[in-house]
């Protein structure tokens, strides 16, 4: 495949030239890396982050596991992907460095338009009423205590909850519908542990399950006639999103968007067999699907077209491919 490209730069980025590559970057603003794999990718991000611990640097994990396959995407897994969606589309800080798994490329994600979060201090919008519509519209997990991102807890007046986006959980007291304090409290103790300047909460995974995308779903099961997931349909379709529902993520919207539509003012770096090794990636997704699979795919625009991607890193302003020696 040919690839139009500014410049070559063959650099080792496992080993001392991270301060090189570094420097290569130092007047881009947002940068894009692909790697070969989530851990290679982990340990890109440690790297940097030794040299320099300022910069904002965002991971994209791709989904550990296969569709329709009875098995969910594991919780961290969904949690760094909702918080690097919403850090790509919200983030003021100037210099970015994206690393994403070249597997990230070959399905798409949710669309930015349909991504929504809850600003605790947006009196127009925090209500009692609204934030608890919110959390069970977008997946928290209800528990007696709080620990761990993605769980609230509603106990009379008070909303424990902690934000896939935020570093702590916070304690919000309502008198009645309306606000009346905001704190962060410990996880361990549970004690209100300082107050709370600004809070966002997102949902807890970009595989949502409201009204619009059960009706999605209702329909193109139906319409495949998808075999021995009988059970996951009558519970999802009743609202009741039971372990393993995730694994329908390819039919639950109408419309996707690519990694690549998030990254917008990015430059992009590659491997020099990047290119090759998310080529034969793509085609062994596509030839391991089961026969309903391949149909679900050729209609879905879930998994991603190879042009389409050719086409689209052909649009963008640089492509270093970066070769380990």
């Amino acid at each position: 495949m040919k690839i139009e490209i500014n410049e070559k730069k063959k650099i080792n980025l496992y080993d001392d030239s991270i301060q090189i590559f570094l420097s290569l970057i130092s007047n881009k603003k947002k940068v894009a890396f692909f790697t070969a794999n989530h851990e290679e990718a982990i340990k890109l991000k440690n790297k940097i982050k030794l040299f320099d611990p300022f910069v904002e640097i965002l991971v994209f994990p791709d989904l550990d596991c296969s569709f329709f396959s009875n098995v969910s995407p594991t919780k961290p897994i969904l949690l760094e992907r909702i918080k690097t969606l919403f850090k790509l589309i919200t983030s003021k800080k100037k210099r970015i460095i994206f690393i994403g798994p070249i597997n990230s490329l070959i399905t798409k994600t949710i669309k930015k338009k349909n991504l929504n979060f809850f600003d605790i201090f947006d009196n127009s919008k925090n209500t009692y009423l609204k934030l608890s519509n919110f959390l069970k519209q977008n997946n928290y997990e209800f528990v007696d205590t709080v620990r761990s991102k993605g769980e609230c807890c509603v106990r009379g007046q008070i909303i424990d909850i902690f934000s896939p986006l935020e570093n702590k959980p916070a304690r919000i007291l309502y008198n009645f519908e309306e606000v009346e304090t905001v704190n962060f409290f410990d996880i361990y103790s549970q004690n209100n542990c300082g107050t709370i300047n600004n809070y966002l909460i997102s949902p807890t995974s970009e595989i949502i399950f409201n009204t619009d995308s059960i009706k999605n779903f209702r329909e193109t099961f139906r319409k495949f006639k998808i075999k021995d997931k009988d059970d996951f349909y009558k519970s999802i379709s009743n609202q009741n999103i039971i372990p393993g529902s995730e694994q329908f993520y390819p039919i639950l919207y109408n419309e996707y968007d690519s990694i690549i539509d998030y990254l917008d003012y990015f430059d992009f770096f590659f491997k020099e067999d990047s290119i090759i090794d998310f080529e034969d990636k793509h085609s062994k997704v596509i030839k391991d699907l089961p026969s309903y699979e391949k149909e679900v795919s050729k209609e879905s625009n879930f998994f991603e077209d190879k042009n389409i991607i050719r086409n689209q890193i052909k649009k963008k302003k640089y492509i270093y491919l970066l070769k380990n020696q």
